[in-house]
């Protein structure tokens, strides 16, 4: 009862984090339901349903869902961080902030659902550039949210995921480096020996973050 009761309350602190960010909220959204859509609809007209089709789906979706998925996530942060008078958010038994960031990760995953049944259903061997892509943004989940209470500066955050997303686009098409995420074929092979592994160094930075955030309020 007692957990039920504390998810309702994350939800509304969730739904309150969105509202704050005003004009950063339609970034993922112009990104995800409006430039992503145009692009894929552009090479498939070009296309039709073919392995050039497919190249640009990966192509297409590594540029922009990465980033867009954690957007709200890190946006947010910005109001736990910094700011004279952000220790107030820790003084009641809600200290870890994880749950709240995660649901707008998870906000994003849904986001992303609804693009990649479409994308899914007109070619069914996209299937694994999706599963990769949610254990990418795992990876910047938790990447971002360590970084925010060891380095307690979300510009700090928010270089590092870039320069992390930037590397992968350049170099990803021409080097394997773990943990740059690569642009070549995604098969259900490399996800479990590339992509499975950086999901779980995510989650891994998600519990070091976890251990600061309950012992350090910014």
């Amino acid at each position: 009862m007692c957990n039920k009761k504390n998810l309702i309350f994350s939800i509304q602190r969730s739904i309150l984090n969105l509202k704050n960010l005003k004009f950063l909220f339609f970034i993922p959204i112009l990104l995800i339901d409006i430039i992503l859509p145009i692009l894929l609809i552009i090479s498939y007209r070009t296309n039709g349903v073919s392995e050039e089709f497919l190249i640009d789906i990966r192509q297409y979706c590594f540029m922009i869902l990465p980033i867009a998925s954690i957007c709200w996530s890190v946006f947010s942060m910005k109001d736990y961080v910094g700011e004279i008078g952000t220790e107030i958010l820790y003084i009641s038994n809600n200290k870890v902030k994880i749950v709240d960031f995660f649901l707008l990760l998870f906000y994003s995953f849904i986001n992303i659902f609804i693009i990649a049944l479409i994308v899914c259903y007109t070619i069914n061997t996209a299937i694994p550039i999706f599963i990769a892509i949610i254990l990418i943004s795992i990876f910047l989940f938790g990447l971002s949210y360590c970084l925010l209470y060891y380095t307690k500066s979300l510009t700090i955050v928010i270089m590092v995921d870039l320069l992390y997303i930037i590397s992968s686009l350049i170099l990803g098409g021409r080097y394997t480096i773990f943990p740059l995420y690569v642009l070549n074929q995604i098969t259900y092979s490399n996800l479990c020996y590339f992509y499975l592994p950086l999901g779980i160094i995510g989650i891994f930075l998600c519990g070091l973050g976890i251990e600061k955030n309950k012992y350090n309020c910014i």
